[in-house]
């Protein structure tokens, strides 16, 4: 579950590894929080973190990319950074292609479906860690949609640096807290032309950075284009950018739950993006993570223990709780494409998932689905 840092309590365990704003990892996938870990993030700026309840030892939770590998590309995108601000022209660089091509080689091996944005992020300060998210989900999207694998590595290539612009962007256009004025929004989209100019060398990725903010029906910037005058780089990248803005926090709103995310997306098609990419993007995410608590229609709490591709509303769930909050002895398997009727309502609120997994004691026979 993605929770916010002022919410966390003792004894819940990381399930994603948490950077600071200089690529260090603050903390790493498994541990438990402690008073001391919480107030090192709260030191730190850090708003969220994704973290287990231990719901269930069968769900097979996994993440987009090992956690070495998260870290290798945020170390790359802070590289990245580090020589847009010192010099008129960003290059790709050996170690920058490297690390692309693991991120395309893992994804291509292991068709990985990430299960909503905290599945696919790596937590941080917003600017580099949205870099390498964008990556991640355009190069999912484009491994659905059957690209080779050198065309993929142009694609995350891309996503990585698709933003580079906003570095030349004052920083507190950036990070303004409220809204911005009509002036001070056409400074900040200034970033896609920047962005052009500093990839002057990488010419594709030149295009992404122009284009990235184009929508298909022509009313995006900075040159109103439509449809297939945009390049379909561009397309994969704005609808990852869009993805991973959305439900992230900023400091002028809360992250956007995921289910709305997705629906924004979902009726886009032919819009703000072309319906190939919209439908290639459902085809590899899913609304509830595994092991996300969840309420059914017919009554009860369930876990998430499967998402499968293109059914992003169907996962399987084990159903362990009924309306009145007591255990079902034994837990009952659905699979919510098809049992017809069945549906989720929404995702189990954090204090609420605390008091049924941590502190209600199960029947004999129910304790073998936790951890």
């Amino acid at each position: 579950m993605l929770v916010a840092v002022e919410r966390l309590e003792p004894g819940v365990r990381v399930t994603a590894p948490v950077f600071g704003t200089r690529g260090e990892i603050l903390l790493q996938t498994g541990v438990v929080l402690t008073p001391e870990y919480i107030a090192l993030l709260r030191r730190r700026g850090i708003a969220t973190i994704d973290v287990d309840l231990g719901l269930t030892a069968e769900a097979g939770r996994k993440r987009v990319l090992p956690d070495a590998l998260s870290h290798a590309v945020l170390r790359q995108a802070l590289k990245v950074s580090a020589v847009a601000r010192r010099s008129r022209f960003v290059r790709r660089d050996p170690e920058l292609v490297d690390v692309v091509k693991d991120v395309v080689d893992y994804i291509s091996a292991h068709q990985v479906l990430a299960a909503t944005a905290t599945e696919i992020k790596v937590h941080g300060r917003y600017i580099f860690t949205h870099a390498v998210n964008v990556a991640v989900v355009a190069v999912m999207v484009g491994n659905r949609m059957g690209y080779d694998s050198k065309t993929l590595v142009e694609l995350g290539l891309s996503g990585l640096l698709h933003d580079v612009g906003k570095l030349r962007i004052e920083r507190y256009l950036i990070d303004k807290p409220g809204p911005l004025t009509e002036e001070e929004f056409s400074r900040v989209k200034e970033h896609t032309a920047l962005g052009f100019e500093m990839l002057f060398y990488e010419p594709r990725a030149a295009e992404v950075a122009l284009q990235h903010h184009e929508r298909w029906a022509g009313h995006g910037y900075p040159r109103g284009l439509k449809g297939k005058e945009i390049h379909p780089f561009a397309q994969i990248v704005g609808l990852a950018d869009v993805f991973d803005a959305v439900t992230s926090d900023r400091v002028y709103r809360p992250a956007v739950p995921c289910t709305e995310a997705l629906e924004l997306i979902a009726g886009s098609g032919n819009f703000d993006f072309g319906m190939r990419y919209v439908e290639g993007f459902f085809a590899c995410v899913a609304v509830y993570p595994v092991g996300t608590p969840v309420y059914l229609n017919v009554g009860g709490i369930a876990v998430v223990m499967e998402n499968r591709p293109g059914c992003p509303l169907h996962p399987r769930v084990r159903l362990l709780f009924d309306d009145h909050g007591r255990p079902v002895t034994p837990p009952a398997d659905l699979d919510l494409l098809a049992e017809h009727g069945v549906r989720i309502l929404g995702e189990v609120g954090w204090q609420e998932a605390l008091t049924l997994f941590r502190r209600q004691a199960l029947p004999a026979g129910a304790n073998s689905v936790f951890s």
